[in-house]
């Protein structure tokens, strides 16, 4: 009775240490989900504020066109005036193409905030990935952690029984 006791102490005792680690694995898998979900939350935020600078650039190319059409316009309104003012032809002609530098540095801006807007998505999508993952192992360890609940239930009704044979037996 005193070896089964002992072997009872033993296989409780592993069964501790084994459960007190699983429990650390756990904790840690969820550790790290948390700090993925922040780095989730970060990625987030840059593509958001990606997004904003992409708009601003939409806008500023929107008002920059609306620019280069009213200095066209206007240039335009002077030809028909007077081809005579050569000078202010040239000037009205002048204001366009500055116009459309601006437009083109605009749209240059916009395509800039756009690959930009593309690589946060894209290191959204791979937080996201890592996130999930990192579930996937977190669930894993949890059903592990279970198996191991289950184990140690039936190596708890097998010592009951043991030692009640034994009761009986002695």
């Amino acid at each position: 009775l005193a070896e089964r006791e002992k072997a009872y102490e033993a296989v409780r005792s592993e069964f501790d240490a084994f459960k007190l680690e699983a429990v650390e694995r756990v904790r840690g898998l969820e550790a790290r989900v948390r700090e993925t979900e922040a780095r989730v939350e970060v990625a987030e935020t840059q593509r958001d504020a990606m997004r904003a600078e992409l708009e601003a650039a939409r806008r500023s190319l929107e008002d920059a066109w609306a620019k280069a059409k009213e200095e066209t316009a206007r240039a335009d309104a002077n030809e028909t005036r007077g081809r005579d003012f050569a000078d202010k032809f040239a000037m009205a002609d002048q204001l366009r193409l500055a116009a459309e530098a601006a437009r083109e540095k605009a749209e240059r801006s916009a395509e800039e905030a756009g690959e930009r807007l593309r690589a946060a998505e894209a290191a959204a999508r791979a937080a996201m990935e890592e996130k999930r993952v990192g579930e996937e192992r977190a669930s894993a360890a949890i059903a592990a952690a279970g198996k191991e609940r289950d184990a140690r239930r039936d190596a708890e009704r097998a010592a009951r029984e043991a030692t009640s044979a034994a009761t009986d037996a002695w």
